[in-house]
């Protein structure tokens, strides 16, 4: 009965490292900036052009890109607030925007628009 023992042991032990190994389980993602719900569209127009002007990638919201959703600014603008917040947290970046953005715990990814995520 100790040997089957072990085994569990060693099999729950190296389906662990090999979870690990995978970088997928370990990963922790959030937050994520998405574009604040009650925000107005004019605001977030001016922010998201400042945004596209200065270091997002805003070609996936382009149109026929894969996160452009017509008729939905926030969608798009909430991938290009991402991008740059992914980009610029790591040296102390906020996800602000004009007081148009803010964090999220729930990955906006849908369909074939990946939002970006930097682990720490």
């Amino acid at each position: 009965m100790a040997h089957y023992s072990a085994i569990v042991v060693f099999s729950s032990l190296l389906l662990v490292v090999l979870q690990s190994a995978d970088g997928q389980q370990t990963k922790k993602c959030p937050p994520w900036c998405v574009t604040k719900p009650d925000a107005s569209n004019d605001r977030i127009k001016i922010s998201l052009d400042w945004i596209c002007k200065n270091g997002a990638n805003c070609g996936p919201i382009n149109q026929d890109g894969p996160c452009y959703v017509q008729g939905d600014l926030k969608a798009m603008a909430s991938y290009a607030f991402n991008d740059y917040f992914q980009k610029t947290r790591v040296s102390g970046g906020l996800c602000d925007y004009g007081e148009v953005a803010t964090l999220s715990n729930i990955d906006p990814s849908h369909g074939a628009c990946n939002f970006t995520c930097t682990p720490y």
